[in-house]
């Protein structure tokens, strides 16, 4: 590691990122270019429903796109990008004057090269709705663009300059979305998010039941004065309110992602009945549970039947090792 320069000295030195030892982070993983694809479509076409088996960074340079992310639909302006990762539901309706590109990766270990699929770009509990976000065009295009070529080249240095490309790509990514959202080798915790997330898996394994907040202190280890504490400091809040805000977030997303009931929601949370749960839900949300909206206010009914189950040649670039 180099030294930082004393005053006056002519070189500048610059210390490199300190990384934690004994841990999966960042450094330990390098993003591997797969394929670049680039859409620009001439009239309405629904790709064909899919799943992914490796991660999909979706740059719209023009839009409207029209998508389904695990069934859920969505509609995204331009400068946007979107990122699907491995296991996700994908489907796509394209519409002139829609212009994208699409970048897939897989990430492997930067040591011996091996394949890494369980590695998750967001938090699990980064709700769809927040996995995409604006970009900047005069960082991202010209990447866009070096990628493209290199796409369409075949010597021997091809493969390393896409994989030097994607990794820049992938890190300024990264850089761009709220630290909060990504999964903890992105993104180590500090005291306030290791808390939460203790917290929330926690909430999350008592939400169907009417536990007491003195046996929610309990299952974390801490007496009920420590978890009130705690929460009060870094949540700003007591555990009973949030433990309800949480429930009900998890209610909004079983009505909006999901056709069961308002009925079956309150039951499955343990609510100890619809109208104690429509009461605290509203409390919560400012409306009642019959008019949750969707995961997205972009919301879009679909009307084109044609599927497409390919991207048209023009589109597709493979890569050549």
């Amino acid at each position: 590691m180099a030294k930082t320069s004393p005053p006056g000295d002519p070189f500048i030195r610059l210390r490199s990122a300190f990384r934690k030892k004994g841990r999966l982070h960042a450094g330990l993983v390098r993003p591997v270019f797969s394929r670049y694809e680039r859409v620009r479509p001439k009239r309405d076409f629904l790709f064909h429903l899919h799943q992914h088996h490796e991660f999909e960074i979706i740059f719209i340079i023009r839009g409207p796109y029209y998508y389904r992310h695990n069934h859920v639909s969505f509609r995204l302006p331009k400068n946007t990008v979107l990122i699907l990762e491995p296991g996700d539901w994908h489907q796509d309706l394209c519409r002139p004057p829609l212009d994208y590109a699409a970048i897939l990766c897989t990430l492997r270990s930067r040591g011996d090269g091996k394949h890494l699929p369980s590695l998750r770009f967001f938090r699990r509990e980064t709700p769809l709705s927040q996995r995409y976000t604006t970009f900047k065009a005069s960082i991202f295009l010209p990447l866009l663009e070096k990628i493209a070529q290199e796409a369409q080249s075949n010597d021997a240095l091809t493969a390393n300059l896409q994989d030097t490309l994607m990794e820049e790509l992938f890190w300024r990514l990264a850089r761009s979305f709220n630290p909060r959202l990504l999964s903890s080798w992105l993104a180590p915790s500090q005291p306030k998010e290791q808390f939460l997330a203790r917290f929330s898996a926690a909430m999350a394994r008592h939400a169907e039941h009417s536990i007491s907040i003195p046996k929610l202190a309990r299952s974390l280890g801490l007496s009920q004065r420590t978890l009130s504490l705690r929460c009060s400091s870094l949540l700003g809040d007591s555990p009973a309110r949030l433990f309800l805000r949480f429930k009900i977030e998890q209610a909004r997303r079983l009505l909006a992602e999901t056709e069961i009931s308002v009925k079956e929601v309150s039951h499955r949370l343990g609510f100890s009945n619809p109208y104690h749960f429509s009461r605290a839900y509203k409390a919560v949300t400012g409306f009642p549970p019959s008019r949750t909206p969707g995961n997205s206010p972009h919301t879009e009914t679909w009307t084109i039947q044609k599927t497409v189950k390919r991207f048209p040649k023009q589109t597709r670039s493979r890569r050549s090792r």
